[in-house]
């Protein structure tokens, strides 16, 4: 079910202020053998956003923008088909860039040419499927290139009964988008009955779909050269998300 009926331009329009501000980017596909250095620039551009304190006025009911508390990547932050390990720690450094907490996915382009251990150090993360929890919300990290691994699907119902059992709204994070696949973790989000969104990249489609309440949210791809940036924002307001996204992606808000 697409949710055209929740596309809002809901600037000015709002007089409850975020709560919490979130920075996301995906797909930034770097390797030094796209000569173009597009990709690159993309990310230092964000890079530049997210640490900027400008964003927003301060009188905004987005005006938390000014303060966001962390910035995750969902993936494919390398092309690993070309890129080489060096090419993993350059764009690491410049995601490292960003003055806030970093967090990253790792995506199947990742791993397409170097080990998954060697990727998940340089990315700085112990485990490729975690969470981690700011204020009320809980937040988790699967790893969507073994989308069905037993281990990942006991931790997960874990997480999620512990989020239940402190009153915690969810949102996970991944790669690759659940609306084909992944049916298992699909209905534990649904029985959990606190996972508010399922947001990922990957597809470039920039899409939402709404299902057995749940929002499924792809964001856009940084290197996919249609999109003028490739950067998200998603602000947690008490009774709703609304993200803003890139080219052609509309700001959108789910309440929940």
């Amino acid at each position: 079910m697409f949710l055209g009926l929740l596309m809002l331009l809901v600037g000015g329009c709002s007089t409850d202020r975020a709560r919490m501000t979130i920075g996301m980017i995906s797909d930034v596909g770097y390797t030094s053998a796209d000569s173009s250095g597009r990709k690159m620039e993309k990310l230092l551009e964000s890079t530049r956003y997210f640490n900027s304190e400008k964003m927003m006025d301060k009188g905004s009911v987005y005006s938390a923008t000014r303060k966001i508390k962390f910035v995750i990547q969902l993936g494919d932050i390398i092309d690993g088909t070309t890129a080489t390990a060096g090419d993993l720690g350059m764009v690491v450094r410049a995601y490292d860039g960003i003055k806030k907490r970093t967090y990253s996915a790792v995506g199947e382009r990742d791993i397409a040419g170097l080990d998954k251990k060697t990727v998940m150090k340089t990315l700085g993360i112990k485990r490729s499927y975690y969470d981690f929890t700011y204020s009320k919300w809980r937040f988790i990290v699967l790893d969507t290139t073994a989308v069905e691994s037993i281990p990942q699907k006991d931790w997960l119902k874990g997480v999620l009964a512990g989020s239940r059992k402190k009153r915690q709204n969810v949102i996970v994070f991944g790669h690759h988008s659940l609306t084909g696949g992944g049916e298992d973790i699909k209905k534990m989000f649904t029985s959990s009955g606190n996972v508010v969104a399922y947001i990922s990249g990957h597809d470039r489609k920039r899409d939402y779909v709404y299902s057995d309440g749940v929002y499924y949210v792809t964001i856009a791809a940084m290197a996919d050269s249609s999109v003028e940036d490739g950067r998200s924002v998603l602000w947690i307001f008490k009774d709703r998300l609304e993200l803003q996204g890139s080219t052609y992606q509309p700001w959108i808000a789910m309440p929940f």
